[in-house]
């Protein structure tokens, strides 16, 4: 038999886990942002944060995880 139950908050919490933590973050950027792009960024600089941008009732399920970097050479 199938599953047939629903997966996605399940899946939600756990993308949430990994990338609301600031080492395995920096490791995909590490491991998975191109060079080119990563030249400009100060990668000592990542705040990561979960943030919801809906109702107070959907938060739970529907928010983001947000890694926000500084550029090099900026002001």
């Amino acid at each position: 038999m199938a599953y047939t139950g629903d997966n996605t908050k399940a899946h939600d919490t756990c993308f949430k886990d990994f990338f609301g933590r600031r080492e395995f973050a920096l490791d995909f950027i590490k491991y998975y942002i191109p060079k080119e792009i990563k030249d400009h960024v100060d990668l000592s600089t990542i705040d990561v944060r979960i943030a919801g941008f809906v109702s107070e009732e959907h938060q739970d399920f529907y928010s983001d995880v947000i890694a926000t970097l500084y550029l090099l050479n900026s002001v």
